[in-house]
């Protein structure tokens, strides 16, 4: 049954078996031909088969038996064909069953092989297993000369290898064996009869002695020898040819060369080829492993030593076998035990990655042996077609080449086989059917691709599902709609802003199905025909009915590329005339859209639900505010700004000047005939007042709504943004789009009416320029002679120069500015001033000068371009100004396409980033202060605009009074946020409660000491009690603040794979709180990628001019969110704790050394611990840790409202008692007991009663006593019976619920063993020898505990931490004793090197990340030094400063979704018991979700032990052979406590009758570290799998994903879109459960 994606929940991937392949298909191929080339069809059982795909036509047979519907489903008998649709060519899948099996490409090849670090096999190693290749090695010979056993002949020979081997099992020797090289011809010296002995040498070999006379010719045993035993020779007749055959032992060979002379010899080194063989299964006592590595000689030796004692087989065959033989979870366990004994951290490295595997398998349920193929699916042919061409020939996919291979060498291995072919053969041929399945899978990974007819590299499957063409980013193309129509764009003001002009003719192809629905009776049959009768005149009902159409149905406008959601709008089509799409001035900011050409696609939304949502989401009238930072987009520019501009501005001694009207509709009557003018001051009544203003600003201001006009102001762009915020958020989009149509009209009419023209003389040239140049040059002049006598660097000199050019060039760009303001009506002034068009900075060009250029690698050039363009410029100067603009001009194409990858990389990452929930109750937030492009500079970003749309997270407050201004969790309204964010106040450092107010205060600028000049205050820091001290010992009197503000922030939200609502705050597009379901992520990349094209270098933007920082643009973004550890720039070191700078030094090797020296910290300490002297330095480490003095048992108890820690010395005489819950204490805190004095009063442990009826067992172990009452359904209860009771019921007796089982106790009294002063603590009571060495401290505020009540501790072990900030050497300021603390002042001390230029200096006070030299900071670096909360505040600002120097305005929020993919990212280092692997990356909140989850757990799991005393043990309580209890007992806690001890897991009882198995140990919780990833990785790691293999290395997603068995939830927006899946996630459209949103709170 066919399914729709709206029916698919999840999707699994997975490794599939051979029985799983084989259920997918309908027959095995075995033929490698497709379509046979005379009847042109499909060869059976070959690519194409009908049988196993399906018929080529519809109903249809191969042999044409069965043809028509009405035979489905019967298989023709003749040609075994199925008659059914020909579609199942789509689906149908085939087979080819392999002769031998191979290993999946994607797990054998890459640097980080899954496959090679299962096993623990090297990957170069398992491709010689895999391929058969053999591995050459230089063996030694020997020869056998001895053997004492029968499997070792004597005279064998043996290679080196096998000696070793066989060594060890058999007793033989062996010696060198010698070749032979150069032998005499034995010949008998005399004659006589001949006498044949065998002899042996000293080693025992034998050999044959020829004695003839006087004479022994010795030889060895397989010499050749002319005569035999007995016979006659004459002197000088031939014995043998040569005493020795070609080779023989070391013994024989000095034997024969002290015989005969002439004999020499080598001894015999062979060259082997080996293959690697991999032992899949080992018997008892055969000293192998299961998976280990043998070469043929080894695999040889243990066969002779061990026959059929192991197996061991290469190839994949030995691979899957090997596979198939693993124990995941006792290679899981064993790898976890060498990894804890392992210190070399490569080694650790190594098992860390071969764990991480195993673990991956053996959660996914995975089978290892399917990572080696036995059979090979083969696609439906619909998949890889085949088209004829003329001529009878064919085109077909390279994938049909590449199983044809596959085919060829199945067959033919098979065939081989079958004729018994030699085995060096068939490995051959196993090896090339390995390769064929390779090129398959990934030809192009090959080492040696398999190539076509064209010389390039066949495609894979691998090639066909990644890249851009791949199946599945194709697939993600091609679910979006297709344009219904396209045409160049021009602008037409007279359209409304909801409307868009489509041509007639382009309507009438849109509208063609409704049209012919509607206009059924027409009596034409073509529509070409009726469309063109209707473009003729004709036809006008066809007219009526599109009139109607365009009335119903919105067309949508896309501008590419669609880099945010605004680049597609709705609008209501308008007929127009022409060819050209016409729309509203308004909306081409929003599309970045100019009229020279630029072409826009047209959509028409058919159903219902895609109507409804154009017209309610997406129409433009109502998007006309970015979601980027929530001011309007939809607004005039340009020319009407200026229109705006000129008709507001001012002329004080304009035509009729002082005169009076009664109305608006009087004075543009006497504006008609010339008796008044727009810019003369006048009066005139207006909604009953008088009004004093200008009877342009009057026009104008009649197009606002009353409560936003404002009579007296010259508006320029800046103020019709304003005006129009306002009206939108206090009237609405409906009101806000009627205001835009009016300005409209308004201002394209009054800027033609200015007629606005520029003229050479309106480029006025400032008069200072002249002087302002003539002592620049002068500085630059006095510079060089200080270079020229050695007081300066060549780099001190440039910096110099370049410093004096750029502040003379902004010198004369203030000049000419100055100049031209002092004719307002200067066009040129009037454009730069109104907003409309240009800059200051482009002004100074044309009329100052141009000024310092920068070359292409973005150094600025020393000598600036002094001539303006209205000058003319020398031939000097213009070679400069174009060496300097080409690297701009040139990268503008490279920039835009990278802005386009960064928006999709950013989408990527932040897809997931969905807003699920109202609140995640956090109560973290981050702490807002201004944001400067530099220390102590221009501010980047005020309070008011930055906290604009949050939500507190702390309460903010009045820093003069305390009074609460805003409480926690109200969402910040403009008019709150600026009454907050500008608040500042002036704070008497003596006044009353200062010191209560200033923790939530900030210092405004900096502060200085009023004698010195040394800088006290920095800016935006926070006041604590040493500072204030600091400034009244300087002689501050007074410091002004501002509060401090905490908002909640995505960065932080704990929502498990998403955001709630009030981390997020206000959703900017439309100022509301935004709603669930919005697709943040997707917003914020938008927002931040869809201005990357104008983050170029300031070298396009200015034709090459250089700036104060030429560095900033789009690589400096790019290099932000990649994380980059290195850089162009060089890096710069950064501060480890927060202080002053007190030296700094220079090395031997150049490098300066800045040492830093934190502000005072006070800390009060028990004065037993203190052991340092005032001026003393001590090692950090040493002076937070506070350790015990001796050993003993921790007690804790409270004095006077004060906590104290004592360490009792029980190896002396203190004592620790336990207070039973029935006693009371008698003595009193501090009092003097005596030896055997009670402690407490009488006391008796109440009689125990039965809960339950039962049975009673009675047990006695250790000296108690119990009574064990069974219940019938097998549920037990067990009691102790108390000292001195007496039992009442007997062992098997029934009792019922209720009864009592024994008497109360005897009465008993706590008593001393010891005589001492009294402690008393929670529940315990201690006594203190007056002679012990017990050490009591008070827990002052400053210390945190690291020890329990009644925990032992060792000497020396850590009692106290001390809470200070990191730091390498603490100094001891000042030591204050009294009474038993001492208040010690201590400052850290920490230094750092440079390798660059430092840029503090003495005496400067930094914080903690701060740079302290030039360069850049890599974000890893500071994390790494800072921690997390610094790095987020590092990117946050960087990326500000990126795009706000280039003039885009991004709200923090989007920026902090984005660092939110970036740092909230945990490394699994050890998984411990939880669904997570080794090294997984996860997001912080699933992480923290998992750990959570775990502790809970753990805590019901210590609760539940209780109830399992007395429970009845249905298996033993064992591990690691050591038994606790057995089966059948009843569970003590002293069982329980050693098998928790022991590691016992969990244990099989019985409660309530029932069997249970019941955890016992504690989950062991995992253990992570935070984790910067760079936006490409996170894009990767934070989504689904799906998505992931759409982004990039496809392959290497999907393999890791199968050999994890991931499953996609399809919760994301590309997956779903990927399997045509409906999901309700960033409509708009609020859910049905959805709950209400908070109001604003004032």
């Amino acid at each position: 049954m066919a399914i729709s994606g709206d029916d698919i929940r999840r999707i699994r991937l997975g490794l599939a078996s051979s029985e799983e392949m084989l259920s997918w298909s309908r027959g095995e191929v075995t033929n490698s031909e497709t379509i046979n080339y005379r009847s042109h069809k499909p060869e059976r059982g070959g690519l194409y088969a009908e049988e196993i795909f399906g018929p080529e036509n519809d109903y249809e047979c191969t042999c044409g038996k069965y043809r028509g519907k009405k035979y489905e489903g019967i298989t023709c008998d003749k040609c075994g064909v199925l008659v059914t649709d020909s579609a199942v060519r789509r689906v149908n899948m085939g087979h080819i069953r392999l002769a031998s099996p191979v290993v999946h490409f994607w797990y054998l090849k890459g640097v980080a092989s899954p496959l090679s670090r299962l096993l623990g096999i090297k990957r170069r190693d398992l491709r010689r297993i895999a391929y058969y290749e053999t591995e050459t090695s230089r063996e030694d010979l020997f020869v056998v000369t001895q053997s004492g056993s029968p499997k070792v002949r004597q005279g064998e020979t043996l290679y080196g290898t096998e000696v070793r081997i066989l060594a060890t099992a058999f007793t033989f020797q062996v010696e060198q064996a010698y070749l032979i090289t150069k032998a005499p011809r034995v010949v008998a010296d005399e004659g006589g009869e001949v006498q044949i002995e065998v002899r042996k040498l000293a080693n025992g070999e034998a050999f044959r002695a020829l004695v003839i006379g006087r004479h022994e010719y010795p030889v060895t045993p397989d010499a050749e020898v002319f005569v035999e035993d007995g016979d006659t020779v004459e002197a000088g007749e031939t014995l043998c040819e040569r005493p020795a055959g070609e080779l023989c032992s070391q013994t024989m060979f000095e034997m024969l060369r002290a015989r005969y002379e002439g004999v020499e010899g080598t001894p015999i080194q062979e060259v082997v080829d080996n293959l690697a063989h991999l032992v899949v299964r080992v018997g008892e006592n055969v000293p192998l492993r299961l998976g280990q590595e043998l070469s043929t000689l080894e695999a040889r030796a243990y066969e002779r030593c061990f026959p059929g004692g192991f197996e061991a087989t290469t190839g994949a065959e030995g691979i899957k076998r090997l596979l198939g033989a693993l124990n995941l979870d006792a290679l899981a366990d064993e790898l976890r035990e060498e990894l804890d004994h392992t210190v070399n951290q490569g080694e650790r490295r190594r098992i860390l990655h071969r764990l991480e595997v195993v673990d991956q398998l053996r959660q996914s349920g995975n089978n290892p042996g399917d990572l080696v193929l036995e059979v090979i699916p083969v696609l439906p042919p619909a998949l890889r077609p085949m088209i004829q061409l003329e001529g009878g020939k064919f085109a077909t996919t390279d994938l049909n080449d590449l199983y044809r291979r596959i085919i060829n060498r199945n067959n033919r291995l098979k065939k081989l086989r079958e004729m018994g072919a030699p085995e060096i053969i068939l490995r051959n041929e196993r090896r090339m059917l390995q390769e064929a399945v390779d090129a398959l899978i990934h030809n192009e990974k090959k080492d040696n691709p398999i190539r076509g007819r064209d010389n390039r590299p066949l495609k894979s499957l691998s090639e066909r599902i990644q890249g851009k063409q791949g199946r599945l980013r194709r697939h993600l193309l091609g679910r979006r709609v297709d344009y219904s129509g396209r045409a160049v764009i021009v602008v037409d003001p007279e359209l409304k802003l909801h409307q868009c002009g489509i041509p007639k003719k382009m309507a009438l192809e849109l509208f063609k199905p409704f049209i012919l629905a509607r206009l059924e009776n027409l009596p034409y049959a073509d529509y070409d025909e009726i469309k063109n009768k209707a473009l003729a005149g004709g036809l006008p009902e066809v007219w009526d009915t599109l009139d109607q159409l365009i009335q119903e149905y919105p067309v949508l406008l896309n501008r590419a590329p669609t880099l945010h959601r605004l680049s597609i709008q709705a609008f209501q089509p308008v007929l127009v005339d022409g060819d050209a799409i016409h729309i509203h001035p308004h909306v081409c900011p929003s599309y970045n859209a100019d009229f020279d050409g630029d072409q826009m696609a047209v959509h028409l939304p058919l159903g219902k639900e895609p109507v409804q949502e154009a017209w309610e989401l997406m129409l433009s009238a109502r998007n006309t505010l970015s979601p980027a930072h929530g001011r309007p987009l939809a607004l005039p520019t340009q020319d009407q700004v200026y229109g705006f501009y000129y008709l507001t501005i001012l002329d004080p001694d304009g035509v009729g000047k002082g005169k009076a009207f009664r109305s608006i509709d009087e004075a543009l009557k006497a504006y008609d005939h010339g008796a008044v003018g727009l810019h003369a001051p006048i009066r005139i009544r207006i909604d009953g007042g008088i009004v004093e203003t200008t009877l342009g600003r009057a026009i104008l201001n009649q197009a606002l709504p009353p409560d936003l006009r404002d009579y007296g102001a010259t508006f320029d762009a800046r103020r019709v943004r304003t005006v129009l915020e306002q009206c939108y958020l206090r009237y609405g989009w409906e009101r806000n789009a009627e205001v835009l149509d009016e300005l409209k009209t308004l201002g394209f009419r009054y800027a033609t009416l200015s007629g606005l023209t520029i003229a050479v003389p309106d480029c006025e040239i400032p008069p200072e320029k002249a002087a302002l140049v003539e002592e620049a040059q002068a500085q630059v002049e006095r510079i060089n002679r200080m270079y020229a006598r050695g007081l300066a660097t060549e780099e001190q000199r440039y910096q110099a120069v370049t410093r004096v050019w750029r502040e003379t060039v902004d010198a004369v760009e203030k000049a000419t500015m100055a100049n031209l303001s002092q004719k307002p009506f200067n066009p040129v002034h009037a454009i730069v001033a109104s907003g409309a068009r240009g800059s200051a900075g482009q002004v100074k060009q044309i009329a100052g000068m141009r000024g310092p250029m920068a070359d292409p690698q973005g150094r600025v050039l020393e000598w600036p371009v002094i001539s303006n363009f209205r000058e003319g410029l020398s031939i000097l100067e213009y070679f400069i100004s174009t060496h300097g603009g080409r690297k701009g001009t040139a990268d503008t194409a490279l920039r835009t396409a990278s802005a386009g990858y960064l928006t999709r990389r950013l989408v990527d990452a932040c897809v997931d980033a969905i807003v699920k929930e109202q609140d995640c109750g956090t109560r973290q937030g981050v702490e807002i202060d201004p944001l400067y492009f530099a220390p102590q500079g221009q501010v980047m970003e005020g309070i008011p605009d930055r906290i604009y749309g949050r939500v507190t997270a702390e309460p903010i407050r009045d820093p003069a009074t305390g009074e609460i201004l805003v409480e926690a969790g109200v969402i910040l309204d403009r008019e709150t946020a600026q009454r907050v964010g500008t608040l500042e106040v002036s704070l008497a450092l003596d006044g009353e409660g200062i010191e209560d107010r200033v923790g939530f205060c900030k210092t405004v600028g900096d502060l200085y000491h009023p004698e010195t000049g040394v800088l006290l205050v920095r800016d935006s820091e926070g006041l604590s009690p040493e500072l204030l001290d600091e400034l009244r010992g300087a002689g501050v009197r007074e410091v002004r603040v501002r509060p401090q503000i905490v908002i909640r922030s995505p960065a932080l939200c704990q929502t498990p794979g998403g955001l709630c609502q009030m981390c997020y705050g206000l959703d900017l597009a439309f100022h509301r709180l935004v709603e669930l379901g919005t697709t943040v992520g997707v917003i914020a990349a938008q927002s931040i990628g869809e201005p990357g094209t104008q983050l170029t270098m300031r070298t396009f933007h200015t034709g090459g001019v250089a700036g104060l920082d030429i560095t900033q643009g789009l690589p400096r973004a790019e290099e932000l969110f990649e994380a980059r550890k290195t850089t162009k720039a060089p890096h710069a070191t950064v501060a480890p704790l927060s202080g002053r700078i007190t030296h700094i030094e220079t090395t031997r090797s150049g490098r300066e050394v800045v040492e830093i020296t934190s502000e005072p910290h006070t800390v009060v300490l028990p004065r037993i611990f203190v052991h340092v002297a005032e001026g003393e330095e001590v090692d950090v480490a040493k002076f937070r840790s506070l350790c015990s003095p001796i050993e003993g048992r921790v007690f804790l108890f409270e004095e006077d409202g004060e906590r104290y820690l004592a360490v009792l010395d029980e190896a002396g005489l203190d004592r620790m008692y336990i207070v039973p819950p029935e006693a009371e204490i008698k003595v009193a805190h501090r009092a003097t007991v005596e030896e055997d004095e009670a402690l407490t009063t009488e006391y008796h442990i109440e009689a125990p009663v039965a809960e339950i009826s039962g049975r009673i067992t009675l047990q006695q172990e250790s000296g108690m006593r119990r009574v064990i009452v069974r219940g019938e359904r097998g549920e037990t209860r067990a009691y102790e019976i108390p000292y001195g009771s007496q039992v009442l019921v007997q062992d098997g007796e029934e009792v019922e619920a209720g009864k009592k089982l024994a008497t109360r106790s005897r009465p008993l009294v706590l008593r001393t063993d010891t005589a001492g002063t009294v402690l008393i603590g929670p529940r315990s009571v201690a006594v203190v020898a007056g002679k012990g060495r017990a050490v009591i401290a008070p827990i002052t505020p400053d210390l945190l505990p690291m020890v329990e009540h009644g925990a032992p501790v060792r000497e020396g072990q850590e009692l106290f931490q001390v809470t200070l900030p990191p730091g390498e050497v603490v100094l001891v300021d000042r030591v204050e004793t009294a009474n038993e603390v001492a208040t010690v002042r201590v400052r850290y001390r920490a230094q750092v090197e440079c390798a660059e230029g430092t840029i503090v200096r003495v005496g400067d006070k930094i914080d903690r990340g701060e740079p302290v030299s030039k360069g850049v900071i890599p974000p890893h670096y500071l994390m790494e030094v800072a921690g997390v909360q610094k790095t987020r505040e590092y990117l946050l600002v960087e990326l500000q400063k990126v795009y706000k120097s280039q003039g885009v305005d991004i709200n923090d929020k989007h920026f902090e979704v984005v660092i939110r993919q970036i740092l909230n990212n945990v490394r699994i280092v050890d998984p411990g018991e939880s669904t997570f692997l080794l090294n997984d990356v996860v997001p912080l909140e699933i992480f923290q979700r998992e750990v959570r989850r775990l502790a809970e757990e753990n805590e019901a799991i210590r609760r539940g032990r209780d109830d399992l005393i007395g429970a009845k043990l249905l298996a033993p309580l064992a591990r690691g052979g050591a038994t606790v209890a057995e089966a059948g007992e009843t569970i003590t806690r002293e069982a329980l406590d050693r098998a928790i001890a022991l590691g016992v897991r969990q244990a099989r009882v019985e409660i309530h009758g029932e069997a249970q198995t019941v955890r016992l140990l504690e989950y062991r919780i995992p253990q992570g570290e935070r984790e910067l990833l760079r936006i490409s990785r996170a894009a990767l790691l934070r989504k689904s799998w799906l998505a992931a293999a759409s982004f990039e290395r496809t392959t290497k997603v999907l393999a890791d994903a199968a050999l994890r068995g991931e499953d996609d939830y399809l919760d994301g927006l590309k997956p779903c879109l990927m399997v045509g899946k409906r999901i309700p996630v960033g409509t708009g459209f609020p859910g049905r459960n959805a709950p209400a949103s908070p109001e604003l709170k004032p």
